[in-house]
């Protein structure tokens, strides 16, 4: 955990401790973790609150019990029961979905709206029900008033789906230049609000059918811009992001805005919150807390990397940033590299350094369009392809004898018996048997096989008494049998002989 204090107000970080790549083995992470100390410093606020790649959307049900993730890859979606602290279901979807909109309190009825004009409803059991919207959806919100889905497109129509009938409505045309870029219902006053590419905000409602006021937000960032976040906390107060990156405070019985927060950085605003009386805004490279009254500063948080959504959980000052990397929450500072002891090559490298007949063993760990790679295995192939021809012979001498040397330190040792057995067996064969040994150890496939450590074979060990135990028994029983075949064997020559 991380403690900052910008602007004299403490911020804890739960997760700023660095992760682990989940293929690493727990032996691995164990060690790792014994070795850096700040390993150990993560909290793990709700089990398993991760996605594999990204994150890009989350969303909260109304009754405050389950946490939604939507992230990919594959894309999916992720329900977090919060009495528990753990993942409660995980469904793959065919694609990625932009937003996710609960229609009942719980988690048992969702809506998603997803890439390719589809829009999926959820059931508790799952899956339910899939359809195509006439246009590409920009955004998706529940007007729990008239029991529709309504579906802000590329386009200037607001399409609604009701769910009671099970069709779509006649969509109503709004003064939307190009496209619909955001909407969203108040719940207070059942008032749609929505956004469009031209620094406008309409106000529609829905027992009406009809737009019943238009705010011009244009000359208050400087120009034509479009509405990237609107976010009602009352009957009255409208709260509206911008791509310019200004956040604007509206009472929506006034033309003007009551205050105007620049952020600065130029990105377009995807949330906002509100907190007691402050405001929590976000744009994709930091998190601003300011006052409503007058937008002086608060506090800030730059997590370092993009943030695609921010979700203020309601009555507390926990804050959850859905990031361009795996773990929710995240927003690490530090420098290392996250896989330090580990190097991504893509198929075309691999080949290149000889490393092709890799692909499928536990040498390598696909990744994406890639591969990861022991840091030392890669530098030593890359040794080995780069050295002159001396070099390169060095090279495999170097490994030949460590390989040697860590079969002498970790095998079984035989016994006299076994090994006046095999001096027996003539210098061709112990000459084979070396040949073979060499194309073994110097094969890139199994070579590592005989100098890593967790291979090592410990003579103290309990494991390695028990084995050896067996070892001896079945020795002492095969030496029985051969001992009662030679003794079959005289008994047979010498029933011969009397018979003759």
């Amino acid at each position: 955990m991380q403690v900052i204090a910008p602007n004299s107000v403490k911020i804890y970080n739960l997760l700023h401790a660095q992760s682990l790549p989940d293929w690493l083995s727990d032996r691995k992470k164990r060690q790792l973790r014994k070795a850096d100390p700040s390993l150990r410093q993560s909290i793990q606020l709700v089990q398993d609150l991760a996605m594999p790649n990204l994150c890009n959307y989350l969303a909260l049900s109304p009754d405050q019990q389950y946490l939604f993730l939507l992230g990919v890859y594959k894309p999916r979606m992720n329900c977090y029961e919060l009495a528990n602290l753990s993942l409660k279901f995980e469904r793959c979807i065919d694609s990625p979905a932009h937003k996710l909109v609960s229609i009942s309190e719980d988690y048992s009825k969702l809506a998603l709206l997803e890439a390719e004009r589809w829009l999926e409803l959820h059931s508790q059991q799952g899956h339910h029900y899939k359809l195509r919207v006439p246009a590409e959806g920009r955004d998706l919100a529940w007007c729990s008033w008239t029991g529709e889905l309504i579906v802000a497109t590329a386009g200037q129509q607001l399409h609604r789906l009701n769910l009671e009938l099970g069709r779509f409505m006649q969509p109503w045309t709004t003064e939307a230049a190009v496209e619909n870029y955001r909407c969203a219902e108040c719940p207070q006053n059942g008032l749609l609000f929505v956004g469009t590419d031209d620094a406008k905000v309409q106000a529609w409602d829905p027992r009406a059918k009809a737009a019943v006021a238009t705010l011009d937000v244009g000359p208050e960032v400087g120009g034509l811009s479009s509405v990237s976040c609107l976010r009602p906390r009352d009957h009255v107060t409208l709260g509206v992001g911008m791509a310019t990156g200004h956040a604007l405070i509206y009472d929506i019985r006034e033309r003007r805005p009551c205050v105007v927060k620049d952020h600065r950085y130029g990105v377009a605003v995807h949330s906002i919150a509100f907190h007691g009386d402050k405001v929590i805004s976000s744009d994709s490279k930091c998190v601003k807390l300011w006052h409503q009254a007058d937008g002086s500063p608060y506090t800030a948080v730059e997590p370092g990397v993009n943030i695609n959504h921010m979700l203020h959980f309601p009555n507390s000052g926990l804050l959850m940033l859905a990031c361009e990397q795996p773990e929710v929450e995240e927003q690490e500072r530090t420098e290392t590299v996250l896989y330090d002891n580990y190097k991504f090559l893509t198929r075309e490298q691999l080949t290149s350094l000889g490393l092709s007949s890799l692909i499928g063993t536990e040498y390598l760990r696909a990744f994406m369009h890639g591969f990861f790679i022991d840091s030392r295995l890669y530098e030593r192939a890359k040794l080995a392809l780069s050295g002159t021809g001396a070099d390169t012979a060095a090279l495999r001498r170097e490994r030949l004898r460590e390989a040697t040397d860590g079969l002498a330190a970790g095998r079984i040792r035989r016994t006299e018996a076994a090994a006046g057995a095999a001096a027996a067996a003539g210098d061709a064969d112990a000459a084979r048997v070396n040949r073979s040994l060499v194309g073994v150890v110097t094969d890139a496939r199994f070579g590592d096989m005989f100098r890593r450590e967790e291979f090592a074979v410990d003579a103290e060990s309990e494991e390695f008494g028990r084995l050896d135990q067996l070892r001896r028994a079945a020795a002492k029983k095969e030496k029985r049998r051969k001992m009662a075949r030679e003794k079959a064997g005289r008994a047979e020559r010498l029933a011969a002989t009397a018979n003759q």
